[in-house]
């Protein structure tokens, strides 16, 4: 009687560790999955990262570049003016 007792006492025992290994197995593979792809929208936000800081300096290239283009065509109208304005008084 008592070892027909422990017999279904430690099948339960075993029933119930397979029951918990499988959900165990289940959600470790969710989470696997989940940090997957948690892993690869941090890489893209990386990449789309790069890809603007590469833009913003161009930008500010760009920008620098138009405020020299300015400079030189002010300092050109400048002198343009003032070679006319010494023609005149010739």
């Amino acid at each position: 009687m008592v070892s027909l007792i422990f017999y279904y006492r430690t099948k339960q025992i075993r029933d119930t560790n397979i029951m918990l290994e499988e959900k165990v197995n289940r959600r470790t593979h969710e989470l696997k999955e989940s940090n997957e792809k948690i892993t690869a929208q941090y890489q893209e936000i990386i990449d789309q990262n790069k890809v603007i800081l590469h833009k913003n300096e161009e930008i500010t290239t760009q920008a620098e570049l138009l405020e020299e283009q300015k400079a030189k065509s002010k300092k050109h109208t400048v002198n343009w003016i003032l070679t006319v304005t010494n023609w005149r008084n010739w």
